[in-house]
This record gives structure tokens, sequence and C-alpha cells, in this order.
């Protein structure tokens, strides 16, 4: 039997390819990781608390911060005790040149919640 690799040939390897290509790829990974850390964010919106104000009602309080004077459209609703949501309310928050505002709206819903939750919010078409 004849050694294949005199048979065949062998190709060299590049002892130095691996190495460089984990380090161009972590040193990608951590300039996206800054990136994506430093970038202006158009708005931030978290809720400030929550009220159920009875069997058919909650009171949900948000707390805004755009640095831009943009036009919000923001999504709260209730959730029950069982975790299924029972009241949805879609919101507009007007420009305006005050970069923080707390805005309250209130929730119908079809039955006893137990908290209100931000969904989220977008830039006002």
């Amino acid at each position: 039997m004849a050694d294949l690799s005199t048979r065949y040939g062998t190709r060299k390897r590049l002892p130095w390819l691996f190495p460089v290509v984990v380090v161009v790829g972590i040193v990608l990974g951590i300039a996206w990781a800054i990136w994506v850390a430093t970038a202006d964010k158009p708005f931030s919106a978290r809720v400030y608390g929550y009220e159920v104000t009875g069997e058919h009602g909650t009171t949900v309080k948000l707390d805004i911060h755009r640095p831009q004077p943009r036009a919000l459209e923001c999504t709260v609703y209730a959730q029950s005790k069982d975790h299924a949501i029972v009241g949805e309310r879609t919101i507009t928050i007007p420009a305006s040149k005050s970069e923080t505002i707390r805005t309250t709206t209130s929730i119908v819903t079809e039955r006893r919640a137990v908290t209100g939750v931000l969904k989220g919010c977008q830039v006002s078409p």
C-alpha cells in the first residue's frame, strides 16, 4: 500500500489563520457592542405606576424621556391575575419641547386587572 500523502500530495495549513479570524471576530463584536451602547436613543418610556380603579378599570402612569420633540404612540395594557390581557389602549403623546413628561391614561377592562404594563412606544407617523 502506498502512502496517500505521497500519492496525492498534502496541503500546508496556515497556522495563523484561525487565531486571526477569532481575534477579528472578537474585535468586531466589541465594536458593535460599544456602538449599540452609545447610540442616541430617540426616546425611552417606562411605567411609573398603576392603579386598579375597580372591576373594569385601571390607570397607568408613564414616564417618557425624549431628547427630540417627537410625537409618540404608546400602547399600554392591563393584565389579570392569570396573565391574560383584559384591556388595552394606545395613546398619542404630542410633540413638545419638554424632554421628560409624565402622562396618565385609563384603560377599560373586561374584568378585574392586577397590573398595568407598557407594551411599547414608537414614533408617531
